[in-house]
C-alpha cells in the first residue's frame, strides 16, 4: 500500500481509505489518469490544486484497481443523471470520493455509498449555512454549543448530511432541512428519507484524525423504481 494511504475502520459492507493529497502521490498516479481527468487537471491555475486533484483521482483508480484486480489505467467511469460517478458497466461495486484541502477520502462498497470529508478550518456564516441545510432542532443545538465546539459540531452535521445525500445520489433534490442526522459523531444510525424516492441509509461518523471530520453512509433500502 502506498505511503500516502491509510485504511480506516468502517461499517460492514464497505472499506474506506484516507489519502494524503501530496506531490508524491500525484507523481505516483498521474499516468493512470484518462484524457478527461488530465484535461480537468490542466485547468487548475495553481500547481498545488492540480497535484491534489491528480492525487485524489489517481488514488481512486489505484484503490479500485486493487479491489477489482484490474489495471487502474483501464478503468472507465460514467456519470449518473445527477452527477455521481460510477464504474462503467458495473452495478456490483460502488464507490465515492470526497476531498478537502490536503486530504481525500475514498470508500468502496457493495451497495450505493456516500462519504464526506472536511478539514477543520475557520468558516464564516455558520448560522446562515445551518439555516439553509439543518433541521430546526439541529440549528438550536448548534446555537447552544460553546464557541470553541461550534465549528466541529457544524462540520460533523454537515458531513453526515452530505454523506447521506451522496449515498442516495439525489444531489440538490433532497431538502436536508427535513431530515435529522445529528451534530455529534455517533455509532451507526439509520436515517429515513421520504418522498417519491423514499430510502433508508445507514450513517456513521468516521475517525480520520484530529484535523478533519468525516462521515459515511450506505443505502440500506430504497423504494426508487430502477
Amino acid at each position: 500500500m502506498h505511503a500516502s494511504i491509510r485504511r480506516l475502520e468502517t461499517p460492514v459492507g464497505c472499506t474506506a481509505w484516507l489519502v494524503h493529497l501530496d506531490q508524491d502521490a500525484a507523481l505516483q498516479w498521474r499516468d493512470s489518469l484518462d484524457e478527461t481527468e488530465r484535461t480537468r487537471a490542466a485547468r487548475f491555475v495553481f500547481d498545488r490544486d492540480r497535484a491534489r486533484y491528480e492525487a485524489a483521482h489517481g488514488a481512486t483508480r489505484y484503490l479500485l484497481g486493487l479491489h477489482l484486480g484490474r489495471p487502474s489505467s483501464e478503468l472507465q467511469f460514467d456519470i449518473g443523471a445527477l452527477g455521481k460517478p460510477h464504474l462503467a458497466g458495473s452495478t456490483a461495486v460502488h464507490f465515492n470520493l470526497s476531498h478537502s484541502h490536503h486530504l481525500g477520502l475514498l470508500a468502496i462498497g457493495d451497495r450505493p455509498i456516500g462519504v464526506d470529508l472536511e478539514v477543520l478550518r475557520p468558516l464564516d456564516g455558520l448560522s446562515d449555512l445551518a439555516a439553509a441545510h439543518f433541521t430546526d432542532a439541529e440549528r438550536a443545538a448548534l446555537e447552544r454549543e460553546a464557541p470553541d465546539d461550534r465549528l466541529r459540531s457544524f462540520l460533523t452535521g454537515w458531513t453526515r448530511k452530505e454523506a447521506c445525500v451522496k449515498a442516495l445520489g439525489l444531489g440538490l433534490a433532497v431538502d436536508t432541512r427535513t431530515v435529522p442526522t445529528g451534530l455529534k459523531a455517533a455509532p451507526q444510525a439509520f436515517v429515513r428519507f421520504g418522498g417519491a424516492d423514499a430510502a433508508t441509509v445507514s450513517l456513521q461518523s468516521l475517525y480520520v484524525g484530529p484535523s478533519a471530520i468525516a462521515s459515511i453512509a450506505l443505502l440500506e433500502f430504497s423504494d426508487r423504481t430502477p
